[in-house]
């Protein structure tokens, strides 16, 4: 993934909106993430993000995947 839209956040416009997606941007693709400037710190427990899960299109999809994590290290 990687960032292919910056604006600025319509609700607060001292902070940016950022959409990462594939590399040309496909719809479904995206993530979208709020930059919130000193926003302190996070504590896990209720109303923390601690996952996030994608949902691939096959089985070979998920085999691609899969084979990639392990060829560049992730767990």
């Amino acid at each position: 993934m990687r960032l292919v839209k910056k604006s600025v956040n319509q609700d607060n416009t001292s902070s940016y909106h950022l959409f990462y997606a594939d590399a040309v941007g496909t719809p479904g693709t995206d993530m979208i993430y709020f930059d919130i400037p000193h926003a302190g710190k996070t504590y896990p427990g209720v109303s923390s993000i601690s996952n996030t899960g994608f949902r691939v299109k096959s089985e070979d999809a998920l085999q691609f995947w899969k084979e990639r994590f392990v060829q560049f290290g992730v767990p």
